[in-house]
């Protein structure tokens, strides 16, 4: 199991698209569009790592959609790494002979459960050998996400584990998440092939990668290993240490949210806080304003009213349901997620969104539609949940994997995750529409035939302890204004086992703390890297019990 705000991408300097088409929402979705095609991309998570996180397929998380008439959606998922250049353009100092451009695992299990199941498949992985001080070294793993996996993972300076791997002289590598990027088990994504993609089996793949990997790379039985996520893969790290207690000598989670929850109405009301925090109660107050009257302008059948929500925020098509209405707000509400979820990186931050409702000459509501059109010009807002239903029915694995179908899979089978307003309590609570059914109950029953997603999620934290996990030898980090804050340990939850180590960083938002330090770092983050630093070197030389 990485991103919601619409900017530019001049505005954060992502990678080129089309010169007058290309917008990015943070959580869940960024739009490509042009004349003629609506292409709705999925994040989650935090190019290549994400965030993510987890990267969920809430149409709450959905961004105001860049429509014609006959849109055509194309889902792609948020990376951590989109932002890399932003947070810190550094490169390692590797050698072309040391780094292994992609390696191929060509014995991996399909079924961990399954002794009798002998099918196999090839899962990719990377590895960057510049910094390794050969037998007792330690390795350090990547653990990828719902993402299509990258070279930089294993040599960007951008992040900090590839700093520590230099450090302490490790050899670096990275594994692909199974049905994510080129490591496909199957040639479509249909839902009975979907059977084999879960948490539980990703971390078998890990387990049986490193007996592999060992035994290839001669890794001696004195090597310390130790694994990295962020987001969903941060997820995935936290519960290494739980399933394999003795494999890893300890795991650092970077917004990491484990306990999986079907309503995550919370993300909306974190999201508010965060415009507290930067813009006060006047900027609550100005939003919550202008949600309330969109509210009441979509419910309302008024001529005059129906007139002024076209003219405001130009729906797509005529409401034809309330699950269309809750699409509708669900753009709206987009449209402030990835300000929250990546305040750190993007120049259209929480701080900025508060400025574009400073200007009390102008009401809330028409503050709202110039925040909105300023995001997406001249296009209409999508309002049709149809057409993502018809688009996650595409079993088709396309030439570069946006990994969406999969990731609503894993968030309708194990994760809940569902990003609603109806029941939140701040400044989006006045959307109504956005309830759990049309941001998931309904999609996961039509894409997947899911319909008891509140009993799989269950199943999960029942599985993996939720907040309660019991796991010696994990640093897991979070930040005050992260959306998925409110799933993470946090100091207010604490943690289980004493040998976890809490780190929940004022300020900062989702995964700051995967990013290499920077001179302008504050001091709450620069004491955050030092406690991971602390903790990897206990890990490393031995000072950690398994």
């Amino acid at each position: 199991m990485d991103r919601l705000t619409m900017w530019t991408a001049q505005d954060i300097h992502y990678e080129p698209g089309p010169a007058d088409a290309q917008v990015r929402t943070f959580h869940v979705l960024y739009l490509h569009i042009s004349s003629t095609q609506l292409t709705c991309s999925f994040d989650s998570s935090c190019n290549n790592q994400h965030t993510t996180m987890v990267r969920v397929l809430a149409l709450a998380s959905i961004a105001t959609a860049l429509a014609s008439a006959t849109p055509s959606l194309n889902v792609h998922q948020f990376r951590i790494s989109d932002f890399l250049d932003e947070v810190d353009p550094v490169s390692l100092e590797t050698t072309e002979a040391a780094v292994d451009q992609e390696l191929w695992f060509s014995n991996q299990k399909l079924d961990h459960a399954n002794p009798s199941n002998s099918n196999v498949w090839n899962q990719r992985y990377f590895v960057n050998s510049t910094f390794y001080g050969g037998p007792g070294s330690p390795v350090f793993l990547t653990i990828e996400g719902e993402w299509t996996a990258s070279l930089s993972t294993v040599t960007s300076g951008g992040y900090y584990f590839n700093a520590l791997a230099k450090k302490h002289k490790a050899l670096i590598v990275s594994l692909e998440h199974r049905f994510y990027g080129k490591s496909q088990p199957f040639a479509n994504l249909s839902t009975a092939n979907l059977k084999y993609l879960s948490a539980d089996q990703a971390l078998a793949d890990i387990a049986n990668f490193q007996d592999f990997f060992s035994k290839s790379q001669n890794i001696t039985a004195d090597s310390k290993w130790v694994a990295v996520g962020a987001s969903y893969a941060g997820m995935l790290s936290t519960w290494l240490k739980l399933k394999y207690p003795t494999r890893f000598a300890g795991t650092w989670a970077s917004s990491a949210p484990i306990l999986a929850k079907e309503d995550y109405f919370e993300y909306s009301d974190h999201v508010s806080e965060g415009l507290r925090y930067f813009g006060g109660d006047q900027c609550v107050n100005r939003i919550t304003a202008a949600t309330t009257e969109l509210h009441r302008l979509v419910a309302s059948s008024k001529p005059d009213d129906v007139a002024s929500l076209n003219k405001l925020f130009k729906p797509c098509y005529e409401f034809t349901s309330n699950d269309d209405r809750g699409v509708f707000e669900g753009q709206i509400y987009g449209a402030f997620q990835g300000p929250a979820q990546a305040n750190d990186y993007a120049k259209k931050n929480l701080d900025f969104v508060c400025k574009a409702f400073a200007n009390t000459t102008v009401s809330p509501i028409e503050a709202l539609s110039a925040y909105i059109g300023n995001n997406v010009p001249d296009k209409c807002t999508y309002n049709s949940l149809q057409g993502y239903i018809q688009y996650y029915q595409n079993v088709v694995i396309a030439p570069v994997d946006t990994g969406s179908r999969q990731w609503f899979y894993q968030t309708c089978s194990e994760f809940g995750f569902g990003q609603t307003t109806s029941t939140s309590i701040g400044a989006f609570s006045p959307l109504q529409f956005g309830t759990v059914d049309v941001v998931q109950r309904k999609l996961c029953a039509a894409v997947f035939n899911i319909t008891d997603t509140a009993a799989r999620v269950a199943r999960t934290n029942a599985k993996y302890g939720g907040l309660k996990v019991d796991v010696p030898n994990v640093v897991s980090v979070t930040g005050t204004i992260d959306p998925w804050d409110a799933l993470a340990l946090t100091n207010a939850t604490g943690a289980v086992n004493a040998k976890t180590d809490v780190v929940e960083i004022l300020a900062t938002s989702h995964c700051r703390d995967y990013y290499t330090p920077r001179a302008t770092d504050s001091g709450h983050l620069v004491w955050a890297h030092q406690r991971i630093d602390q903790a990897i070197d206990r890990y490393v030389n031995g000072h950690a019990s398994c």
